[in-house]
């Protein structure tokens, strides 16, 4: 997973971001904590579920401003948390990157058209996380980092 040597030169766009993370498995829910905190992002600025039911009741009170999705979950595909999510107006700016197992094109292709940013895969090396977190956090937000 994480083997950058230098994470100094490693930097979020935006490290005060509260960040939803909906992944079922207990170590790679370790891992992502860990490699978001070497980011700077503080463990009370993320929260966590397991299942979509669960994502989908604590994302309206955590109001998330970032959110990273796995595709395989215990009561369904990570998609129909996409769909639910770009649904409510309310999070039209929140990023939704999915970091998922599957690599096969047809799931990034339908994870982008339902409205995800961008699509990564385990195992992860810190530096592409890095990088695709920012590119889908300046394709919503490029408006605002200009001023």
């Amino acid at each position: 997973m994480s083997t950058v040597k230098n994470i100094q030169n490693l930097k979020l766009v935006n490290t005060d971001m509260r960040i939803f993370v909906l992944e079922d498995t207990q170590t790679m829910l370790d891992q992502i904590y860990v490699d978001l905190q070497k980011l700077g992002v503080k463990k009370e600025s993320i929260a966590h579920a397991m299942t979509i039911k669960d994502a989908l009741t604590k994302i309206p009170a955590f109001k998330p401003q970032f959110i990273i999705s796995d595709l395989n979950l215990p009561d369904g595909k990570g998609l129909s948390l996409v769909k639910a999510i770009r649904k409510e107006k309310s999070f039209d700016k929140v990023p939704i990157m999915m970091l998922t197992t599957e690599s096969e094109v047809k799931y990034i292709l339908e994870a982008i058209s339902l409205g995800a940013q961008e699509y990564c895969t385990k195992p992860w090396e810190l530096k592409i996380l890095v990088d695709k977190m920012n590119y889908a956090w300046e394709k919503l937000h490029k408006n605002n980092l200009a001023a």
